[in-house]
């Protein structure tokens, strides 16, 4: 089960009428969306960014390595990238 419908089981069993599932709902909405851009912003600034209980996202640096293309078999080469790292938390690994 995804995150968004947990947190959406979650609402919809506290809330006490539709209207109020409705609300929940857009907040919910609302705060993911609003999630990702500051997860890649916390990476960009720091190389790493935290969710309490979860885990955490750390960047990771990859360097430039040699390879091959499939069709052709011609050596090329890769450039160097970051990679985006997880981490769980101690908790969630004892869960699991």
């Amino acid at each position: 089960m995804s995150l968004k419908q947990t947190a959406s089981t979650i609402l919809a069993k506290t809330a006490k009428s539709w209207k109020e599932e409705k609300q929940a709902q857009r907040l919910i909405n609302a705060t993911l969306k609003a999630l990702g851009p500051t997860i890649a912003e916390q990476l960009a600034t720091t190389g790493k960014a935290e969710l309490p209980g979860i885990g955490m996202l750390r960047l990771q640096a990859l360097p430039e390595k040699p390879a091959r293309h499939p069709l052709t078999g011609n050596k090329i080469k890769v450039p160097a990238k970051h990679a985006i790292q997880f981490v769980a938390d101690r908790k969630l690994k004892a869960a699991v």
